[in-house]
């Protein structure tokens, strides 16, 4: 496991927009350990519409704080401008496990993928508006596979792109456990919705709204699960030891039967995982 990287290195890889990489959103301790892959480019960016588009990348300060954390104020930007539409992909009428199951899952096949991503992260945004509807469409709703979805919430002892990432972790765990029908409908609308990473918009008040768009029983119990920093502290561990046994560090990322792949910057090889799962 990278050694944790003291707190002037993790803002300013931050500060640095190094938690982003061509392949995905990666670990700020992956960054500064010089290990997390390839460096940003212009044609690896993901457009992300919302009111938080235009704002430029934030910059280190010489107090050791990055210049969005001293920036980010109501008056310049609010979770308030976060407008909410209804996705142009549906999840909605997949097939739920018949068992009691800790994370999100679709389907009800003997053999599960698990993709590993982040709420706050663009490139787990690309893979669920894109590329995923289709291998849901082909291997889930055919009863060959499962899927289950695991957030990550932390990495090397930070929060994983923001502080915010462990309430968003949080809400939506709240949201499988509580209705879990309407589990893969919050998961379109956040992710067809989501602001950029760099803004915490993981608040309390925002992912309740997205509950509540997503008709989500009881839009409260979010909230407060979103609140709680000792909610499903145990699944969020469970997830953070299993990450680190796949060497996930980078997300979003897809694992099955020992194999992990990139969808975002190894589609086919993906599918070749979705299809081999559903040969078993």
């Amino acid at each position: 496991m990278p050694e944790r990287p003291s707190r002037r290195k993790f803002l300013a890889a931050l500060a640095a927009g190094s938690a982003i990489t061509v392949s995905g959103c990666a670990s700020v301790v992956e960054s500064v350990n010089g290990s997390g892959g390839e460096t940003p480019t212009e044609s690896g960016e993901v457009p992300v519409s919302n009111a938080s588009q235009s704002t430029p990348e934030p910059t280190q300060t010489a107090n050791g704080t990055s210049a969005a954390e001293e920036t980010e104020t109501e008056e310049q930007w609010s979770i308030d401008e976060v407008t909410i539409s209804e996705p142009s992909v549906s999840l909605s009428s997949v097939t739920l496990p018949e068992d009691d199951v800790a994370y999100p899952t679709m389907g009800d096949a003997d053999e599960t993928l698990t993709v590993y991503g982040s709420w706050k992260c663009p490139y787990t945004r690309e893979f669920v508006l894109t590329q995923f509807p289709s291998l849901v469409d082909e291997f889930v709703r055919s009863g060959d596979v499962s899927v289950q979805f695991r957030s990550v919430a932390y990495r090397g002892g930070e929060p994983f792109l923001g502080v915010d990432a462990p309430r968003s972790t949080r809400a939506g765990l709240a949201v499988w456990e509580t209705d879990p029908e309407s589990f893969w409908e919050y998961f379109t609308y956040v992710f067809a919705n989501q602001p950029q990473e760099r803004y915490r918009w993981g608040k309390p008040a925002l992912l309740t709204r997205f509950a509540g768009a997503a008709d989500v029983s009881d839009p409260s119990e979010i909230r407060q699960a979103a609140s709680d920093e000792s909610a499903y502290e145990s699944r969020i561990e469970q997830t953070l030891t299993d990450a680190d046994e796949n060497d996930i560090w980078t997300v979003p990322r897809v694992v099955y039967d020992g194999e992990v792949t990139a969808p975002t910057l190894d589609a086919e090889s993906t599918r070749e995982q979705f299809e081999a799962a559903a040969d078993e």
